[in-house]
């Protein structure tokens, strides 16, 4: 585990030499889903700041970042 957030808990995925975050929703709800959708939304739209991770995938219920050292 990386850390939590208020929409859920970031996992560090590995495959084969590559490394990246993997974020799970906590709550399934409605609201909250609304809200992560968003969340991935800005991702996308090439937010780009040394302390934010490049989406590199995204599901209804989980986020997969780039870039996790």
């Amino acid at each position: 585990m990386l850390g939590e957030g208020a929409f859920g808990t970031a996992y560090l995925a590995l495959d084969d030499s590559n490394q990246a975050a993997v974020k799970v929703m906590h709550d399934l709800s409605e609201d909250c889903a609304d809200s992560f959708d968003t969340e991935i939304k800005s991702g996308q739209a090439g937010l780009n700041h040394p302390n934010v991770l490049r989406i590199i995938g995204a599901g209804r219920n989980e986020l997969c970042l780039d870039g996790v050292n």
